[in-house]
């Protein structure tokens, strides 16, 4: 969601109290009317200011404002504030700042172009010194106002937090929560969640370290990983459920990639939005002009990295990239990501922040400057850092004026920022001292949104082909003003195009019900749907028309069409060494071989045979190769090939689809023998015209161990083995033994057989039968 800016006045003067870059000044005037940068204007005010040091109190005066007046650009005056005059020198030196050691490199609190610009392996100390004076987040000036409140509690979504570092106070650490092993053990011994701690609240003015951009805010750690035990999706959920519990005000994530989440995160993510928690998230570090997710979602601040100069923290190479010149890998050389849901840049690279005590952390390596004790690091990079700052400066906003919504805290950091609004730095870099400048007098009843929220009910979960998906829905308005009209949307990928529904307005507590109704009509009858795994996607205001202060208003309904084609030979003829023959679609569904390839695959074979049964004494005739066959029931495929007899066999055996390349719901029915000496008869079938027992494998297909079962008319000498579809012995079941008339069931186990196509052969008094079984 991005707000859009009212037109900055250039004001003669800044907020009343505040630090100038070192310097205060006297509250001297009252704002009635604004003054326009470059304009010549009327001003008026209790104080009127003549271009020198002198006040005259109760006077108007008409001077240029360009040329006459120090101008503050960047802030958006609000009538009827106390403003200091910055004239003649009237303003004097403020030595208020903090006693932490690496306060002087924390260039995101105050930029005095004091940077030390990156250098691998060269000590901090020894850097050369850069940077754009002012090039800051006016977080020294902030603090001339507030240092944060302990009415707002940071949740950090991360690495735990170190227990016990002598930088971050415990009792201000509140629910903290270990999601890996469950309990209350929330230590950080990777390092990355105390790096984003310190950023945000590391104890300031305590004579150690460095200081947080916050003084008082509560943090409530959120341990979702550790090592290279990354973030899951259930992790994810049951973070946000327990900051939602637990009262958390903000939630900070230093984590992402380029997928959006499930359904099921999602959905975390707006109950944690409706309790009232405002969302931030990294925008990664890969330098491409999309976001990851979370931070790519409306209803989560995206915030990116900003560097020393106030540009956004780029790529780094031997001649452009930004001027800090840091090149570490992530896995590249970085630069924060930007484009579509970027809201703000806040400082993201050389920052000095908190490590895991001692050896732990990020301290050990190389591309880190520590101190002597491995407790810090001077040069923190990356929009992991970035996010955890954003949400520092929103917790000093916030405890200015703690009524305020989720969304009105968004809107005051996204119009108090500094510069222009674009793709690379999205509504421009945070500005502290403005943000909490206008939070002392917004009007909280001033900016109100809606909210309209998704609900669908039940439905089955599995189709048969052309059938009817049938869902209620329900569209909730619950936001804090009423919702004007929106449209709803549902779609099935690639099976069922965008539909519309009407949403009327609706009042704060309406709702409004309908139905979702759509026929499966498979592919095969002009429709668009197949045998697979779909989900239905339904969306309110999915084009982001109404502004709201949830935009997590999407559901899905997932479901499988279960139809499976069954392909047989149909038709076969041999004529002149001609065979011809088609593939029968026989199943429910389509059939489709397509592959990426531009190479045939070999679908079909063919072989010549002393009897009716593929055998490994068979000889090989050839391939029927196709790119790609689809086949529809009820719409056979011909196929057409010569082939010349090899010998003097028996029959001729068509193989169809004998890799099973295609998923049927009966595998064992695809082989047709044509007696040679009745070459022009078709389909008959591999069961006929042998003199041997009847056999099957009991179950078929086979999942665990199977049985054999024939009958025996005779007493007779019979052996049982398994061979692999490409005629290679397996298995031995049975050796030669005596057998009596009547019927066997021979156990046989599945262990080491893959899964795959497998064939069965009985020899009874030198007789062969073979039987195509299917392992699962």
């Amino acid at each position: 969601m991005k707000f859009l800016k009212y037109i900055s006045l250039g004001i003669l003067l800044i907020p009343w109290g505040m630090q100038v870059k070192g310097q205060v000044c006297n509250p001297d005037v009252t704002v009635s009317t604004p003054v326009l940068g470059g304009t010549s204007q009327t001003f008026q005010a209790s104080n009127t200011i003549t271009g020198t040091s002198i006040i005259q109190s109760g006077a108007t005066a008409v001077f240029d404002a360009a040329n006459e007046v120090t101008l503050s650009p960047n802030f958006d005056a609000v009538f009827g504030s106390a403003f200091d005059a910055i004239v003649g020198g009237g303003c004097t030196p403020n030595n208020n700042l903090p006693n932490d050691p690496y306060f002087s490199w924390q260039w995101g609190h105050q930029n005095t172009g004091n940077v030390p610009i990156y250098a691998f392996g060269v000590p901090v100390p020894q850097r050369v010194l850069g940077g754009t004076p002012d090039a800051d987040a006016n977080i020294v000036e902030a603090w001339q106002i507030t240092k944060g409140s302990a009415d707002i509690t940071v949740a950090l979504m991360d690495f735990g937090i170190n227990i016990g570092h002598p930088d971050i106070n415990s009792g201000r650490i509140v629910d903290g929560w270990n999601f890996i092993g469950n309990n209350s053990n929330y230590n950080d011994i990777t390092g990355h969640g105390t790096n984003v701690a310190g950023i945000l609240g590391a104890t300031p003015n305590n004579g150690q370290g460095i200081a947080g951009v916050d003084w008082n805010c509560l943090i409530m750690p959120l341990k979702v990983s550790e090592g290279f035990n990354f973030v899951t999706n259930q992790r994810q959920v049951d973070a946000l459920d327990h900051a939602i519990l637990h009262g958390a005000d903000i939630l900070s994530m230093s984590f992402g990639g380029e997928t959006k989440m499930p359904q099921e995160v999602e959905d975390a993510y707006s109950r944690a939005i409706d309790a009232g928690i405002l969302l931030l998230a990294a925008s990664g570090n890969d330098n491409r002009a999309s976001l990851d997710y979370p931070a790519r979602y409306s209803s989560v601040m995206g915030i990116g990295a900003m560097s020393p100069c106030g540009d956004r923290k780029s790529k780094v190479t031997s001649n452009s990239g930004s001027c800090d010149r840091d090149d570490r890998f992530d896995p590249g050389p970085w630069g924060s990501n930007y484009g579509d849901g970027l809201d703000l840049l806040a400082p993201g690279t050389l920052l000095p922040t908190t490590d895991p005590q001692g050896a732990l952390g990020v301290s050990p390596f190389n591309i880190y400057q520590s101190d002597a004790t491995g407790d810090y690091i001077f040069d923190a990079f990356g929009t992991s850092m970035s996010s955890p700052f954003a949400a520092g400066v929103a917790a000093l906003v916030w405890g200015i004026k703690t009524d305020l919504k989720n969304y009105q805290v968004r809107q005051i950091l996204q119009l108090s920022a500094r510069g222009t609004s674009n793709n690379q730095t999205g509504q421009g870099t945070i500005d502290a001292a403005a943000a909490v400048i206008m939070a002392q007098t917004y009007d909280v009843n001033g900016f109100l949104l809606p909210n309209l929220s998704l609900e669908l009910g039940t439905a089955p979960h599995t189709f048969s082909p052309n059938s009817t998906l049938s869902i209620p829905f329900l569209v909730r308005s619950k936001g804090d003003v009423d919702a004007p009209a929106s449209k709803l949307t549902y779609k099935v990928q690639g099976a069922l195009g965008t539909t519309v529904v009407n949403i009327p307005a609706l009042a704060r507590g309406q709702v409004f019900s309908g139905t979702i109704a759509f026929t499966m009509t498979p592919i095969c009858d002009g429709g668009g749907f197949d045998s697979r795994p779909y989900t239905l996607e339904v969306e309110v205001d999915g084009l982001g028309l109404i502004p709201e202060s949830n935009e997590f208003n999407d559901d899905e309904h997932n479901f499988t069409i279960t139809g499976l084609p069954d392909l047989v030979p149909a038709n076969v003829s041999y004529v002149n060494n001609v065979l011809s023959f088609e593939v029968k679609n026989i199943g429910n569904a389509r059939a489709d071989s397509s592959i990426n390839s531009t190479q045939p695959i070999s679908l079909h074979r063919y072989y010549w045979s002393d009897d009716a049964t593929i055998s490994p004494n068979d000889v090989f005739g050839g391939t029927i190769p196709d790119v790609s066959i689809t086949v529809c029931p009820n719409s056979p495929v011909i196929e057409t090939i010569t082939a010349a007899p090899v010998g003097n066999p028996n029959f001729l055996i068509v193989s169809v689809d004998y890799l099973n390349y295609i998923l049927e719901s009966d595998e064992t029915n695809n082989i047709f023998a044509i007696p040679l000496n009745q070459a022009k008869k078709s389909g008959q079938s591999a069961l006929s015209g042998v003199d041997a027992p009847t056999i099957q494998v009991i179950p078929n297909p086979l999942r665990e161990d199977g049985l054999v079962k024939f009958t025996l008319e005779s007493n007779s000498v019979i052996a049982i083995s398994i061979y692999d579809i490409m005629g290679a012995k397996v298995r031995n079941i049975l050796p030669n033994v005596s057998r009596e008339t009547g019927t066997y069931q021979v156990p046989f186990h599945k262990a080491g057989l893959a899964a795959g196509l497998y064939w069965v052969e009985v020899l009874v008094n030198g007789n062969r039968r073979m039987e195509k079984f299917v392992i699962q």
